[in-house]
């Protein structure tokens, strides 16, 4: 069972017997990009520590650092430079400018 809103389900699917085991999943640590990049490209020096301080702490998922690692998986000196891409959908909508939020919901014909 999952669910990001555990405060709201009802305390009898969380009593013991049910759910013996909670875990907190949080968005990537600079430990666990840099990690999963020394997986991925074990001889490439320090590059993974080098992509993940470029990026913020826990704002990130792992899935789209991986993705971003598999994109350039033939060239880590292109997955560094675009390391920005990685943040393009990761901002939430009070951390955006209100041009880009627009243009997510399809709704830029309506800036001025």
């Amino acid at each position: 069972m999952t669910s990001n809103h555990k405060d709201n389900l009802d305390p009898a699917l969380l009593r013991p017997g049910r759910a013996d085991y909670h875990a907190f999943l949080n968005y990537a640590s600079h430990n666990q990009m840099t990690r999963l990049f020394n997986l991925l490209f074990p001889d490439q020096g320090d590059k993974g520590k080098q992509f993940a301080d470029k990026l913020p702490e826990y704002k990130i998922s792992m899935a789209k650092i991986q993705g971003h690692y598999l994109k350039y998986r033939e060239n880590t000196d292109l997955l560094l430079k675009n390391f920005a891409e990685v943040m393009d959908e990761c901002l939430s909508p009070q951390e955006m400018a209100v041009s880009e939020w627009l243009h997510r919901l399809n709704l830029h014909q309506f800036q001025y």
